[in-house]
């Protein structure tokens, strides 16, 4: 289901981070956490965010593909938000 609101964002990236963690990538989970809180500007959260998501899915290769659906519906929203 695509995010529509900021608090399914954050729902959705914690999500993200804890399947991180238990598939063992915890550089990567700590990362994604460490993002959220970069900032208290709205816009620079939702840049790191992004940039972080994006990182992961380019080095992280064998991600659960529902792992991977939410983080591409997470970059989707950020794009939409920020508009891009």
């Amino acid at each position: 289901m695509p995010i529509q609101k900021n608090d399914e964002l954050y729902a959705a990236v914690r999500e993200v981070a804890s399947a991180l963690e238990s598939s063992g990538a915890t550089e990567s989970a700590a990362a994604l956490r460490d993002a959220l809180t970069i900032s208290t500007l709205p816009g620079e959260v939702l840049g790191e965010v992004r940039m972080t998501l994006q990182c992961i899915r380019e080095r992280e290769t064998n991600l659960a593909p529902h792992v991977q659906q939410r983080m591409d519906e997470a970059i989707a929203y950020i794009n939409q938000v920020l508009g891009r």
